[in-house]
């Protein structure tokens, strides 16, 4: 028999016109009535496979064009025009670091408080109730996906919704180290970076790309980065630096780099910070550049022929790659040594790293909430340099008792997060245990969202 012949389709990546959209539902219908008639050997249940064989497209694309059809049958209209926008449902924007925090909050408490496993439906209700939320569950599983939430399937074909057992590792050796040092006096320095465009103004907490402040421009502007740092003693003298960013487009992050950091720390914030401080900054990419990084599985031969080469490790020429790995993690450090810490250290400070997804542990995220509120509603020019003066002004007109009372709001979050640990650590346990989760770590944050019930079910 011969080979089938393949073909590359010519329609991937590109937009459909309203024609080869009529064509490909008159496709799909044909082969559905062939399969119904059984005029060939066609099973029903493969029609969508042959369909989007036979046209190059994917099944997810017949299934929209498919959905769309009917919907402009039922109007009695027809496939718009090629140059037509189609109305796509706006996805929701906008959840800030204290969102994030209530969020996570909101989900632990179904266990804490009210026993039971919760739903996306039940975590979207309580949204809904307690920050004016107006997204979709879509919306909520990728929010929930995005801080560090997964879906554990049981043995009984439930799904527990749980934090990474890493994160979850990670904010208690955070929080039991903050509390050493706080015991031993040190003082605790904030650090961030953050941004404000010309044209920020006052908005909503929870929105879509449709809505918009009606005296507000379209455009954002141009950019003003700002890095500081503080604490319970007020902000560290001398330690604002701010510029404009140098590109309009992604994320703030890309308009700050390592090299930038270091000059920042160097010259702004160590020799200004209180002897013994302990310095808390995030998870950003230029915070983690290491030293003497080690080669990893997927680095080439000769870079790990190197790294041994460079600390006088014994290895033969004719070894393999994965042969030469296993010299490399046999001889590779316990821990990383990163370039910040080292620095940070040289001066007789320490290093604190947040865990991963709470920026809402870092106290200077809310005196970036105060700074950003209060330009938004004094910006009345969009200009750039006006929009500058109000930052520092504002930066300017803060004082200790403004910093001493946003590190009390975070104690509470660290207490509640410290507090808790325990009790939702068995009563996710007890889920465990009485639904028989599988040994398996995998996990899975796909279409699953537990049960749509919204009755709490007791631990009984």
């Amino acid at each position: 028999m011969d080979k089938p012949v393949e073909f590359q389709s010519k329609l991937k990546g590109k937009k459909l016109t309203s024609q080869t959209r009529e064509v490909i539902t008159n496709v799909i219908r044909f082969m559905e009535l062939e399969a119904r008639e059984s005029r060939f050997t066609i099973d029903p249940k493969k029609v969508r496979d042959r369909v989007s064989a036979a046209c190059g497209v994917s099944k997810r694309t017949l299934t929209r064009i498919s959905a769309e059809k009917r919907k402009l049958e039922e109007m009695n209209s027809s496939f718009g025009t090629t140059n037509k926008k189609r109305k796509v449902t706006k996805r929701i924007t906008g959840l800030d670091d204290f969102d994030v925090g209530v969020v996570r909050r909101i989900v632990n408490n179904f266990y804490l408080s009210e026993k039971c496993l919760p739903t996306l439906n039940m975590i979207k209700i309580r949204l809904e109730n307690d920050l004016g939320f107006v997204g979709s569950k879509t919306s909520v599983r990728r929010i929930l996906k995005n801080i560090g939430f997964r879906w554990k399937k049981t043995k009984t074909n439930k799904h527990i919704l749980m934090e990474s057992q890493d994160v979850v590792h990670k904010r208690f050796v955070y929080l039991k180290k903050l509390r050493e040092f706080r015991a031993e006096n040190r003082p605790i320095v904030y650090t961030d970076e953050s941004y404000i465009d010309s044209a920020h103004v006052s908005g909503k907490g929870w929105f879509d790309d449709s809505l918009s402040g009606v005296a507000a421009q379209i455009s954002k502007g141009e950019r003003l980065i700002i890095l500081h740092a503080g604490g319970e003693m007020g902000f560290i003298p001398n330690c604002l630096t701010m510029w404009k960013a140098s590109k309009k487009t992604g994320d703030y992050h890309d308009n700050v780099n390592s090299d930038i950091y270091v000059r920042w720390l160097n010259e702004k914030l160590l020799p200004n910070l209180p002897p013994r401080s302990v310095v808390v900054i995030d998870n950003a990419s230029y915070h983690n550049k290491q030293i003497d990084k080690c080669p990893t599985s997927n680095s080439t031969k000769a870079d790990m022929q190197q790294w041994l080469n460079d600390r006088n490790i014994q290895f033969t020429v004719d070894m393999l790659k994965v042969q030469l790995y296993d010299l490399i993690k046999l001889h590779k450090p316990a821990s990383i040594r990163y370039l910040i810490d080292d620095i940070i250290k040289a001066q007789g400070f320490d290093v604190l790293r947040l865990p991963p997804y709470h920026p809402e542990l870092n106290t200077i995220e809310l005196i970036w909430a105060d700074v950003k509120n209060w330009v938004a509603s004094h910006n009345v020019t969009f200009k750039f340099n006006d929009v500058e003066r109000l930052t520092k002004f504002k930066f300017e007109s803060m004082n200790v008792a403004d910093w001493e009372k946003k590190c009390e709001s975070v104690k509470r979050l660290e207490e509640y997060f410290f507090g808790n640990q325990a009790q939702l650590e068995n009563t996710v346990e007890s889920y465990v245990i009485k639904l028989g989760v599988e040994s398996s770590d995998d996990e899975d944050f796909g279409s699953e969202d537990g049960s749509d019930d919204d009755d709490c079910s007791q631990n009984n």
